[in-house]
C-alpha cells in the first residue's frame, strides 16, 4: 500500500538528520535550499553527528535550530534518551534523513521521537520505521540521494550543486590574515589541505609528498602556498612546513570555519585529500584537485565546476587504504596543475 501524500500546509516543524561530517553536511545544501524555498514558514532543525559543522552554513539561512548527537565518542544511552526527549518536546511534523545514513538506526530513532512523517532511503531492507522511503542505488551521489528523499514531498530541487557565499566580513578577515603574512595578491595562491575527517587518517596523502609537491609548485610556478586545517591538524601542518624548503603560510587552527572558507575562495587553486575542506572549495567555486584513495568518489566526491579527481585503481583487494592514496605521485598532481593552468590560459 503506497504511503499517503503529504500535505505541505500542515508541515510546521522539520527535523533534518545529517549524522556524517562537514562534507556530508555541505552535500545536503541543495536539499535544504529546496525545503527552505518551497516550505518557507517551516522551522528546520538540524540533527547533527558532529558539533560546530553547522557554522559553515549559518549565513545561508538554511536552518533555524540545532540538535546534536555526537558520534565521535562513545555515545551513552542516557545521551540518546535525552535526545529523544528533546525531540519529542519539539513536536516535529516531519523528519528527513540524509542519503546513505544507517536506515535501521535512524528510522528507529525517529520512531522513538514520535515524529509522524519519517522520510529516508531503504538500504538493504533495513528501513522498517520510515513512513516514506525510496530504494538506494549504491553509487547514488549523496547530493542526489538526499534530494530524492526530499522529492517524496513533491518538490523539485532548486540547485544542482552545493554553493557557499562567504560574507564580506569573512572575506575581509581572510585577506587581512594573508596580508599580515606578506601575501597581498591572490596571484599564484595555492591552498592545500593535508588533513581529513574524524577517524579518517587513511584518507591522507603522505605529508612528505605534500611538502615535496609544494616546493615544486614554488619552483615551477612561483606559487604562494597556504596550508589549511582545523585545530586537530596543526601538528600535521607544522610538520609539512618544517620539511619544506620554501616558506608556506600556515593557517591550520588559526581561522574559523567560515574564515577558512573565505580564504579558500581567495585561492587560485586548492589541492586536498577527500575532506570537508575539499567540499568547501567546490562550494565556493575554487578550482580543486582532490586526492582519493579507497573511498567511493561516485558517492561522495565534491560537486561543482572545475573539480579534478585523482586516484589510482586498486590492484588488489588486500591493498591497504593508506597505500592506495599514496600510489598517487607528486608528478600526477603536477600534471593536473599544468593542465588546469593551460586551460586557464587558452
Amino acid at each position: 500500500m503506497p504511503p499517503k501524500q503529504i500535505d505541505l500546509k500542515k508541515i510546521k516543524k522539520i527535523l533534518f538528520v545529517v549524522m556524517g561530517g562537514l562534507g556530508n553536511l555541505i552535500l545536503t545544501i541543495p536539499a535544504l535550499k529546496t525545503l527552505r524555498i518551497n516550505i518557507p514558514r517551516a522551522k528546520i532543525t538540524l540533527l547533527l553527528g558532529e558539533p560546530y559543522i553547522e557554522n559553515i552554513i549559518k549565513d545561508e539561512n538554511l536552518y533555524d535550530d540545532i540538535l546534536l548527537l555526537d558520534r565521535r565518542g562513545k555515545t551513552k544511552m542516557t545521551h540518546v534518551l535525552d535526545m529523544v526527549k528533546q525531540a519529542r518536546n519539539h513536536q516535529f511534523d516531519l523528519a528527513i534523513v540524509a542519503s546513505h545514513t544507517n536506515a535501521f538506526k535512524s528510522s528507529f530513532l525517529l520512531f522513538c521521537m514520535r515524529i509522524p512523517l519519517r522520510l529516508g532511503q531503504d538500504i538493504n531492507g533495513q528501513s522498517f520505521f520510515y513512513t516514506h522511503k525510496i530504494p538506494l542505488e549504491q553509487d547514488t551521489h549523496e547530493t542526489d540521494g538526499t534530494c530524492q528523499v526530499v522529492g517524496q514531498l513533491g518538490l523539485q530541487r532548486v540547485m544542482d550543486s552545493p554553493q557557499l557565499t562567504p560574507t564580506p566580513r569573512s572575506a575581509e578577515l581572510a585577506q587581512q590574515f594573508l596580508h599580515d603574512r606578506g601575501i597581498n595578491s591572490k596571484e599564484n595562491l595555492i591552498g592545500i589541505h593535508p588533513g581529513s575527517g574524524f577517524k579518517q587518517k587513511y584518507k591522507r596523502w603522505s605529508h612528505h609528498k605534500f611538502a615535496s609537491l609544494c616546493d615544486q609548485l614554488i619552483d615551477q610556478y612561483q606559487a604562494q602556498i597556504v596550508i589549511t586545517g582545523g585545530p586537530s591538524e596543526v601538528s600535521l601542518a607544522n610538520d609539512i612546513s618544517k620539511i619544506m624548503k620554501g616558506y608556506p603560510v600556515n593557517a591550520a587552527g588559526k581561522l574559523s570555519l567560515n574564515h577558512t572558507a573565505a580564504l579558500i575562495q581567495h585561492c587560485n587553486l586548492f589541492i586536498s585529500n577527500d575532506s570537508g575542506l575539499a567540499h568547501i572549495a567546490a562550494a565556493v567555486q575554487t578550482p580543486l584537485i582532490v586526492l582519493f584513495g579507497s573511498t567511493n568518489e561516485k558517492r561522495i566526491a565534491p560537486r561543482g565546476k572545475n573539480i579534478h579527481i585523482l586516484r589510482r585503481k586498486k590492484t588488489s583487494r588486500k591493498t591497504p587504504p593508506s597505500m592506495l592514496i599514496n600510489a598517487i605521485t607528486e608528478t600526477d598532481v603536477l600534471n593536473q596543475v599544468k593542465s588546469i593552468i593551460k586551460t586557464k590560459q587558452s
